[in-house]
Formats: C-alpha cells, sequence, structure tokens
C-alpha cells in the first residue's frame, strides 16, 4: 500500500512537469504549476481507456483538445490533455496490465464540455468519424442546447452550449 501511494505521489509530480508548459497559458515560464489558487477550482478529471491511442485520437481530433503529457508510470500510463487556452485537463489512464479491468461505465458517470459552436463540434466530430449519440436537444427553459457523444470507451461525454 505504502509503495502504491508513493507511486501516486511520484506520477502526479511527474505529470505537472511534464503537462506545465503545455497546459498552462500566460505565465507557463514562471513555473507556477499548478497554480496558487485563492479558492479550490477544478483540476483535473481522469477517464479509463483500452486503448491509448484511440482515445488520444478521440480527444484531439474529434473534439479539438491537445495532447500535453504522457507518464508511463506503475500499473498506468497516464496521457494528459487540454483544451487550447489551458483550464481543467484531462487525464486518459490506461492499464499498463491487460488483467486489470476498465471500470464499469453508466450514463450517471460523464464529463460535461462547455462549447461555444454545438453544431460546429458536431460538425467536426463526424468529419473526425464520430457521431452525437442523439441529436442536439435545445433547452429553451434552462437556455441550453445539449449533445452528447460516447468516446470509444464508452464514456459519456455532455457537449453544452449556452443560447438566448
Amino acid at each position: 500500500m505504502k509503495r502504491e501511494i508513493a507511486t501516486l505521489v511520484a506520477g502526479t509530480a511527474a505529470l505537472f512537469s511534464v503537462t506545465d508548459a503545455h497546459s498552462q497559458s500566460g505565465s507557463a515560464a514562471s513555473g507556477d504549476f499548478p497554480r496558487p489558487v485563492a479558492a479550490m477550482v477544478m483540476m483535473a478529471a481522469s477517464v479509463p481507456c483500452s486503448d491509448i491511442e484511440r482515445s488520444i485520437d478521440f480527444y484531439t481530433k474529434g473534439l479539438g483538445m491537445e495532447l500535453t503529457g504522457k507518464v508511463e508510470m506503475g500499473r498506468v500510463t497516464e496521457v494528459t490533455l487540454n483544451f487550447p487556452g489551458g483550464g481543467p485537463y484531462l487525464i486518459l489512464q490506461h492499464p499498463r496490465d491487460a488483467n486489470i479491468p476498465l471500470p464499469i461505465r453508466s450514463p450517471l458517470n460523464r464529463i460535461g464540455i462547455s462549447t461555444p459552436d454545438l453544431k460546429a463540434l458536431e460538425g467536426r466530430l463526424t468529419a473526425a468519424g464520430y457521431r452525437l449519440e442523439r441529436p442536439i436537444n435545445e433547452l429553451k427553459q434552462y437556455h441550453v442546447a445539449v449533445g452528447q457523444v460516447e468516446d470509444p470507451d464508452g464514456n459519456h461525454i455532455e457537449l453544452v452550449q449556452r443560447t438566448r
């Protein structure tokens, strides 16, 4: 148990150093990663994946994220992705041991992504070979349009555009 915790801590530190120059806009050169904050903010989320290259293609070609780092540590490979301009990043986690099962997904587990143009994002996804799970749904009472796509491993991604 102590070894797994030490590996996790070392891996997190390695991710910080790998993603520093790429995932921070503005003051990336300051070596100030993670940035000091006055209040808690979302830094990252992770999703499991069975095929790291297939998942990288989905998140970069389909959603427009940028690959910002890759770390081999312990029992997993972790790849960090970020949208251009920075902000919270996504960590793809791939078990290096084929005997480690991926967790079960359900519609209750999802990643939410806000987009300024949902129809353009749908076009980008379609051009990259992916499709929304159902047509875009405009929820006028909430002033949003919503679409949903699944990554190659079935992780649910909710795409949201603010409307008037």
